[in-house]
């Protein structure tokens, strides 16, 4: 994108952009004055044609001298450098699960063995779409009030032998993966199958008669708007999702017994995303890790 600079022919200088141009970001490089103009790199977000407004200023322009240094990047990347990083991570040896099903879009032979060994030494911070992900470290539990109410014991819902199927191999999957555990408690809830729109079935409990005598848990909630609006002018921003996040907090230990389905010989022992005040727990969470982080999420 070419600029107009107050800048003499041929001085060469750094263009620092000090305004927001909505979408189009503007880039701090190193040019050359000609004409009173020069050029500046840009990215337009959106794509399209857009329209940056006229005669506002943009940036500072800093002619350089010889006491300023520009540092210059070919992009070529230091393999040997990237080689003595990926020493220093852990297992790179060990084939993924499914590895030859891993898609990488390179057709260079050392990049795809630089890349395996990266995912390899990471492997540990993703997971397969079936897995349960593991519980939090953080001292977060989620705790269920009851009162003086009493036990609750639903009877069992009736099942033909397909659902039957599923809710075994449910149930085994949760227990390979800690998220129930092996009891015979007092408290007993309905399972319910739920079919998604894309047929898959989804494994859950009716809670509802529990929420009932569940007194709530009073925590504040953040605002949608106050949250948008807390991006300010920023141009980019991540949202994360976390997989499974209710199934990362564990009851406490207390109440464990209270979230029993009727399943064989077991009880929950991390609690389900409708058991009431959950997104209260979820959300103490976050205060949490941005202690630990340093920054907001």
């Amino acid at each position: 994108m070419q600029i107009a600079v107050a800048a003499p022919d041929g001085e060469e200088g750094i263009f620092v952009p000090t305004r927001s141009c909505g979408a189009v970001l503007l880039v701090v490089t190193v040019s050359k004055a000609k004409a009173g103009k020069a050029y500046v790199p840009a990215i337009n977000l959106r794509g399209d044609r857009t329209k940056l407004p006229a005669k506002k200023e943009l940036g500072t322009w800093i002619p350089m001298d010889d006491d300023i240094q520009a540092l210059k990047i070919n992009g070529q990347m230091d393999k040997e450098r990237l080689h003595e990083w990926l020493e220093t991570l852990g297992d790179r040896t060990t084939p993924l699960e499914n590895e030859d099903e891993v898609r990488i879009d390179t057709e260079n032979p050392d990049g795809r063995a630089l890349i395996l060994k990266l995912l390899r030494a990471y492997s540990k911070v993703s997971s397969n779409k079936d897995d349960c992900p593991p519980a939090t470290t953080l001292e977060v539990q989620h705790h269920i009030d009851t009162g003086d109410a009493a036990l609750i014991m639903m009877n069992r819902r009736r099942h033909d032998q397909k659902e039957d199927t599923i809710i075994e191999a449910n149930t085994k999957t949760m227990l390979d993966a800690g998220v129930i555990e092996e009891g015979n408690g007092a408290w007993g809830f309905l399972v319910v199958l739920v079919r998604k729109k894309d047929g898959e079935v989804r494994f859950c409990v009716d809670y509802r008669a529990l929420n009932k005598f569940t007194k709530k848990d009073v925590y504040p909630l953040p605002r949608i708007d106050e949250t948008l609006e807390a991006l300010g002018d920023a141009q980019l921003f991540t949202t994360l999702d976390l997989r499974a996040g209710y199934w990362q907090i564990r009851v406490a230990p207390e109440d464990r017994d209270k979230t029993r389905p009727h399943l064989p010989d077991s009880d929950g022992s991390l609690f389900p995303q409708v058991v009431d005040d959950s997104p209260e727990s979820r959300r103490k969470t976050t205060p949490l890790v941005t202690y630990a982080s340093g920054e907001w999420i």
